[in-house]
């Protein structure tokens, strides 16, 4: 976490997230960030997936079926 505020959804467990924050995610464990404070936020994040064809997204509100 570079700058500002977000909250982190790990797994349906929220956790604040500040500048200097950092975090490990499992593969496979459904995650999310959204901007907690009244400014732009900046995060930096970095994937070990072999290929963009092992990840998929989904929108803060859920997965699509």
């Amino acid at each position: 976490m570079v700058r500002g505020e977000l909250v982190l959804a790990l797994d349906g467990v929220e956790h604040p997230l500040r500048a200097g924050s950092a975090v490990f995610i499992p593969g496979g464990v459904t995650h999310g960030v959204r901007n907690a404070g009244s400014t732009a936020a900046r995060l930096f994040s970095t994937s070990a997936a072999g290929s963009f064809d092992e990840v998929s997204a989904c929108s803060w509100g859920g997965c699509p079926g």
